[in-house]
């Protein structure tokens, strides 16, 4: 052994031989941890597909109000297509919801977050309404109130009116007296 020996853990070829086994550990220790993340991954793929099997809508561009589609079709409305439907089209808007999914999302110049009103939606049949959760405002509570009605699972039954197994909904006529009027603005001029 010369001054730079093994026992001291110099270059010489015990250590270097030490160094390489420990570099060879590192290498398979990894090599062993990317397999066995690798082997989780097609796991939680195969579960998933197997999910997906049970559980699927796919999605479709809506042909007519004549023209139903499967029950695992779901078709997706802006908000303004909706708002047109509810009032020119409303029998014939909740009949195609009584037996097709609609998704009815914000148009898509809110660029402020802000959240369309989810009632018309609601009273129209429409199964999913989209709103922006991040913020705060009406049209949140309305829907936070609305799911409250069933523990907060987001799901609520529809009437059976809306479900097709009851009588349809009669018209309700409001006539609102109005007895006394204070505080209100005067009209600019």
């Amino acid at each position: 052994g010369g001054s730079g020996g093994e026992a001291g853990g110099g270059d010489g070829d015990g250590g270097k031989r030490r160094r390489k086994s420990m570099m060879d550990g590192k290498k398979a220790k990894q090599a062993k941890e990317e397999m066995d993340l690798h082997n989780k991954r097609r796991q939680e793929t195969k579960s998933s597909l197997q999910w997906s099997e049970l559980i699927s809508l796919a999605a479709c561009h809506f042909k007519a109000f004549d023209r139903p589609g499967k029950v695992y079709e779901m078709s997706s409305f802006a908000e303004g297509k909706a708002a047109k439907f509810s009032r020119s089209l409303a029998g014939e808007w909740v009949e195609y919801n009584k037996r097709q999914l609609s998704r009815i999302y914000p148009r898509g110049t809110r660029i402020d977050s802000s959240n369309l009103d989810p009632v018309p939606c609601w009273g129209s049949g429409c199964q999913l309404v989209a709103l922006n959760f991040q913020t705060g405002d009406a049209p949140m509570h309305l829907n936070d109130g609305r799911f409250l009605e069933n523990g907060g699972c987001g799901y609520v039954l529809k009437p059976p009116s809306m479900r097709g197994t009851g009588p349809p909904m009669a018209p309700v006529r409001l006539l609102v007296e109005v007895l006394s009027c204070q505080r209100l603005p005067r009209p600019s001029a």
